[in-house]
């Protein structure tokens, strides 16, 4: 929800801190959910994950959801990685 972290860290020990502005959820048939995956002005991260309502039809998947569940995060902060600090002082 609002305000949540999600943190990333790259191979390199460099952690990116994201604040989640927004969640919700999209129809995946309507052509406009496309636009959650443009690009944004800020330094942001989309996540889409499955969400609605699940539906067993066995298959490969085994079912499908209904729509598709949208989080949304800006970076709000960057820590370097323990060794950058150490070899910065």
């Amino acid at each position: 929800s609002g305000g949540d972290q999600i943190l990333l860290r790259s191979a390199d020990g460099v952690e990116l801190s994201y604040t989640v502005e927004e969640n919700f959820l999209i129809d995946p048939n309507d052509p406009s959910s496309l636009e959650v995956m443009a690009p944004t002005n800020d330094d942001t991260i989309t996540v889409i994950t499955c969400g609605g309502a699940y539906s067993p039809t066995g298959g490969q998947f085994g079912g499908w959801y209904s729509e598709r569940r949208v989080v949304r995060a800006t970076l709000s902060q960057v820590t370097p990685a323990p060794d950058a600090v150490v070899a910065a002082n």
